[in-house]
C-alpha cells in the first residue's frame, strides 16, 4: 500500500483508518481465532498503517493528519465484546500517537459515528436489537441514525453539504491539476473548505454557452468581472469555482473554469432572503477586476463547456436521490403521525381515505427510487446516461414536491 502510494502520488497528506469488520455474537461464546480476528482487524490494522504512513510520509516532512474511525460500542454493548475492545483500544491508541507524534505536526484524531439502520442490523441477535432499543431512547431524535442524507429532514444542509463534493470537487477531482487537487480536495473531504460552483447569471442558467462573465489574462493572472446569482454556498463558502468566458468570440469554445478563493479584492457576495431552505445559503456574487492566478484555470482553457456538459449529469442524479430520500423520509414521519393521532375514535391510519392517498405515493416513490438506482448503476458502470440521469432528477424532484404537498395533509 505504501509503496502504491508513493508510485500514484508521491506524497500523502491525510490518512482515515475506516477498515474493520465485526461479528455479533455473546461473549462466551468467541472462540480464541474469532476475538483474535476482529482484534486484529480493527485494532492491529489501525496501528500498522497509521506507524508505516508516518514513517514514509509525516515524520520525514515533519506534517500530517490521522483520523481513526472508531464507533460507540467501545463504551459497552452486548454482543460486541471483541469489538468493543478494540474500538475502545483505537481510542486510546489516538490519543497516545497524538501525544507523541505532536513533536512531528502530526494531528492525530477519532471520530466514533452513532449506530445507523441499515437492513444489515436486521439479522443481528435478539439480545443485540433490543439493546438499540433502548439506546435509541436516549437519542434526542429517539431514534437510530439514518444512512441517506435525505434523512436529514432538511433541504438545505443537503444542499449546502453536498454542493461541495459534488460540484466544484468533481471538477477538482476529474479536471485539475495535481496541485490543485493537493490544495482543494483534502480540505473538501476534511471539510474544512466549504465551495461553490457559479453558473448561473442574470442572463444565463440552463444556458452555459451565454454566460457572459469575462475573465481576461494579465501577466500571471485573470482578471474577472461580471456576475452570478443564485449560488449554493455563495456567502460563506472559501472559494469559488467560476465559469467564465476567456475567449468571448469562440462561442461555448470560449469557455473556462478558474477557481477563485474567498474572500479576495472585488469578490462582493450578497445572501438572497429567501422562502426557505435556510440552512443553505445562497448568493448574488458580483465580480469587480478580481484576481486569480492563471494556476487556477481548472483544465484547459475553453474547455470549461465540455467538462460541464460531461459532468452535470451527477449533479442531477444526486438531486434525484435526494428528491426520493426526500419523500421517504416524509412518508416516515407521517405514517409515524398517523399512527398516533386519534380521531373518531381510532387512529386516522385506520381511515381508507388516507391509506389509499399513502399506498399511491408509496408506489410511485417506489417505482421512481428504482429508476434512481438503475441510473447510479449506470454512471458507476461508467455509462454516460445524461438521457436517464435528466429523466430521474425530473421525476424526483417533481414527486417530492407532490409528496410533500400530499403528505402535509395528513397532519391536519
Amino acid at each position: 500500500m505504501v509503496n502504491a502510494i508513493d508510485k500514484e502520488w508521491g506524497d500523502l497528506d491525510i490518512l482515515v483508518n475506516n477498515a474493520g469488520g465485526q461479528f455479533p455474537m455473546p461473549a462466551e461464546l468467541i472462540s480464541e481465532n474469532g476475538w483474535a480476528t476482529v482484534i486484529n482487524n480493527n485494532l492491529n490494522g489501525t496501528f500498522n498503517v497509521s506507524r508505516a504512513m508516518a514513517n514514509k510520509f509525516f515524520i520525514p516532512k515533519k506534517s500530517g493528519n490521522i483520523v481513526n474511525i472508531t464507533a460507540v460500542v467501545s463504551r459497552g454493548f452486548p454482543g460486541m465484546a471483541h469489538t468493543g475492545a478494540a474500538r475502545a483500544g483505537v481510542q486510546n491508541l489516538t490519543m497516545t500517537l497524538g501525544v507523541e507524534w505532536a513533536k512531528y505536526n502530526i494531528r492525530v484524531n477519532s471520530v466514533a459515528p452513532g449506530i445507523i439502520q441499515t437492513s444489515g442490523l436486521e439479522t443481528y441477535p435478539d439480545m443485540v436489537r433490543e439493546h438499540l432499543k433502548t439506546v435509541s431512547q436516549v437519542i434526542p431524535m429517539k431514534r437510530l441514525g439514518t444512512k441517506e442524507i435525505g434523512y436529514s429532514l432538511s433541504g438545505g444542509f443537503v444542499a449546502s453539504t453536498m454542493c461541495t463534493v459534488y460540484l466544484p470537487g468533481q471538477y477538482i477531482l476529474n479536471y485539475g491539476n495535481e496541485e490543485q487537487k493537493r490544495e482543494y480536495l483534502p480540505k473538501i473531504c476534511s471539510g474544512e473548505l466549504v465551495g461553490s460552483l457559479a453558473i448561473t447569471e442574470p442572463g444565463a442558467g440552463s444556458d452555459v454557452s451565454n454566460v457572459k462573465t469575462l475573465a481576461k489574462k494579465d501577466g500571471s493572472e485573470y482578471v474577472v468581472n461580471g456576475s452570478k446569482m443564485f449560488i449554493t454556498n455563495g456567502v460563506f463558502g472559501d472559494f469559488i469555482l467560476a465559469v467564465c468566458k476567456t475567449n468571448p468570440e469562440a462561442g461555448a469554445g470560449g469557455i473556462s473554469l478558474i477557481l477563485i478563493d474567498a474572500p479576495t479584492d472585488g469578490l462582493s457576495r450578497q445572501p438572497l432572503n429567501k422562502l426557505g431552505w435556510h440552512a443553505s445559503d445562497t448568493a448574488d456574487i458580483s465580480f469587480d477586476n478580481v484576481r486569480t492566478p492563471i494556476s487556477k484555470l481548472v483544465g484547459e482553457e475553453g474547455m470549461g463547456f465540455y467538462y460541464l456538459m460531461k459532468s452535470l449529469q451527477i449533479e442531477r442524479l444526486v438531486l434525484a436521490i435526494g428528491g426520493y430520500a426526500g419523500c421517504e423520509a416524509a412518508m416516515r414521519e407521517t405514517l409515524k403521525y398517523m399512527s398516533e393521532r386519534e380521531a373518531f375514535g381510532k387512529t386516522i391510519n385506520k381511515f381508507q381515505v388516507l391509506r389509499h392517498r399513502i399506498a399511491q405515493l408509496a408506489s410511485e416513490i417506489e417505482c421512481v427510487k428504482q429508476f434512481v438506482y438503475y441510473c447510479t448503476k449506470l454512471t458507476v458502470d461508467g455509462i454516460y446516461a445524461v438521457k436517464e440521469c435528466s429523466m430521474a432528477k425530473l421525476l424526483a424532484t417533481e414527486l417530492s414536491d407532490k409528496a410533500m404537498s400530499e403528505l402535509l395533509q395528513c397532519f391536519g
